[in-house]
């Protein structure tokens, strides 16, 4: 099973920004902040614990790659700044950063985000083992698009 997506966001104008795309995130709940240039990617855990909730693992597999554009008020492509496929391990309540953007970088920008997720292993039940997933290269053309 193939769990992939592309999310947007426009940030109209420069400020400090938290969401989540909510009803995509197989179990897995992330927040995306925006704040002095810096988008990071945070994996939030309830303090409720439900025995069928995949976010409660200790430590969940994602890759994710960024996008970041402006356009000037013609339509032209005026900044972009994107990142590589980077495969991110994340415990619970654990945030890192996803990219610097520019101080160049003019409002609004459209955010986009590719996200693979890597299904958590099955129980340990003694000879179970897991495998690394396909390379994300390998299930590029397998996604949601979402729109900005």
């Amino acid at each position: 099973v193939t769990l992939c997506l592309r999310c947007g966001r426009k940030l109209p104008k420069d400020g400090e920004y938290c969401w989540r795309w909510t009803g995509f995130n197989y179990g897995l709940d992330l927040l995306v902040t925006y704040t002095n240039g810096l988008l990071f990617l945070r994996r939030n855990t309830t303090n409720r614990p439900c025995a069928t909730s995949v976010s409660l693992q200790a430590q969940r597999q994602v890759y994710a790659r960024v996008s970041v554009v402006s356009y000037d008020s013609s339509g032209e492509l005026k900044y972009e700044k994107h990142t590589k496929m980077t495969k991110l391990s994340l415990g619970k309540d654990e945030e890192t950063l996803l990219m610097t953007v520019d101080r160049q970088a003019t409002f609004p920008l459209h955010v986009s985000v590719n996200f693979l997720y890597v299904p958590p292993p099955p129980s340990q039940s003694g000879t179970s083992q897991t495998k690394e997933p396909p390379s994300p290269a390998a299930n590029q053309d397998r996604h949601v698009e979402g729109s900005l």
